[in-house]
């Protein structure tokens, strides 16, 4: 048998009905030797050391010297008790094991007091095996009319708090991330604008990736376009790499050097498909984005250092808008 510490569980291989199942195994056994656990198990379910291992991080049972024990002594024996610990020692962990569920989880965003989020069908398939997992347990549900999945309002709190503050460990690792697809999004715009300026390639030159040099600039790339008067007009990029709901943060220094060059100030919302790679035929880019997003409703400060914004295609006229820029 595969020892227990070794073995890492995937979401996909893991169900509420498989744990309860191992739990009251446990419970109803004498001998909590655990080959004798795991034949009386498998003649039932399957996945035993998914299933284990899963518990045995969330710390409802223990596994040591060949020996399962059940850790909690309070046990009533009901399905919303055992999903309630489960969803608990979730939010709770900092493990490296329980990042992507914290990273799927920073997808929800609050509205009307509900935290929703409608994924890409994408990334609906990559994180299915989660997303099933959370319905199992009733973290979330699905609304078939809006095409989004929503948190149960019990588990607002924990969300809420969870948002706010991260484990050191979680937090460097997401930051790593975003700034890994940050980069890889930059570089990207910058060969999108060369190609955008093949015909005149006296303009591509100009071409500058300015984060690697200031982050402080307000922005990621200066470009060009040539004018119909003759010379060129400037085009300074913000990039946002974004999800399917092109939700996007957006800094105070950004925002002010936004307000500061007006016109000649261009976003970027560059989706990422669930492959990782960025889908351009998709890509947004609005030109004065303070003048004509922060008339929406779907901009909120937070705590006086970014905004959290959702663009609202509707609002914005097509002259300010282009989803494939030329």
């Amino acid at each position: 048998m595969k020892e227990l510490s070794e073995s890492k569980f995937k979401f996909e291989k893991i169900t509420f009905a498989q744990m309860k199942e191992l739990v009251g195994i446990i419970l109803g056994s004498q001998k909590r030797d655990t080959l004798y656990l795991q034949e009386k198990y498998e003649r039932v379910a399957t996945n035993f050391i998914d299933t284990t291992s899963f518990l045995e991080e969330v710390n409802i049972i223990s596994h040591s010297d060949g020996v399962l024990e059940f850790e909690r002594q309070d046990y009533n024996g009901s399905d919303s008790q055992l999903r309630s610990w489960i969803i608990e020692a979730l939010f709770n962990s900092s493990k490296e094991s329980m990042f992507e569920f914290h990273e799927y989880l920073e997808n929800f965003m609050e509205s009307a007091g509900v935290y929703n989020f409608r994924p890409s069908v994408e990334m609906n398939l990559s994180t299915s095996g989660l997303r099933n997992f959370l319905i199992q347990l009733h973290l979330i549900e699905y609304d078939s009319s809006s095409r989004m999945y929503a948190i149960n309002c019990e588990w607002n709190s924990s969300l809420k708090s969870r948002h706010k503050k991260l484990s050191s460990r979680s937090l460097a690792a997401l930051l790593k991330n975003q700034e890994r697809l940050g980069t890889e999004a930059e570089v990207a715009v910058i060969n999108y604008e060369k190609k955008v300026l093949e015909l005149n390639p006296e303009l591509v030159s100009k071409i500058k990736h300015v984060a690697i040099d200031d982050v402080r600039a307000g922005y990621d790339i200066y470009s060009v376009r040539p004018s119909k008067y003759g010379g060129c007009e400037d085009r300074f990029i913000e990039v946002k790499a974004v999800s399917a709901t092109e939700d996007f943060y957006w800094s105070i220094n950004e925002v002010n050097t936004a307000k500061s060059l007006g016109k000649k100030y261009h976003l970027y919302l560059l989706p990422v498909l669930a492959n990782g790679k960025f889908d351009f035929n998709t890509l947004m880019v609005i030109s004065d984005p303070y003048t004509h997003l922060f008339k929406q409703e779907e901009v909120r400060q937070l705590e006086s250092v970014s905004f959290h914004v959702t663009p609202n295609k509707e609002y914005l006229s097509k002259k300010h808008l282009n989803t494939f820029d030329s």
